[in-house]
């Protein structure tokens, strides 16, 4: 682990803990994410946040593209 830990909690840190941070996508190559044949349906998205209602928007986000979060 980093000295400052992952780049949501660095960015936690300098927004303040009445913005809610959410840490998603960053286990899927954005190659794959560009792919005009891309087999999204095939994605499991790894989500993180400390804010449960905004942990369920991305994950929302992420099964309207067909993704498993």
């Amino acid at each position: 682990m980093p000295a400052g830990g992952s780049a949501a909690r660095k960015a936690q840190k300098l927004l303040g803990d009445e913005v809610r941070v959410v840490s998603a996508f960053q286990n899927v190559a954005a190659d794959h994410l560009n792919a005009d044949d891309a087999h999204l349906d095939q994605c499991h998205v790894l989500v993180c946040g400390n804010d449960p209602t905004a942990r369920e928007t991305v994950v929302q986000l992420s099964e309207e593209l067909g993704m498993r979060a």
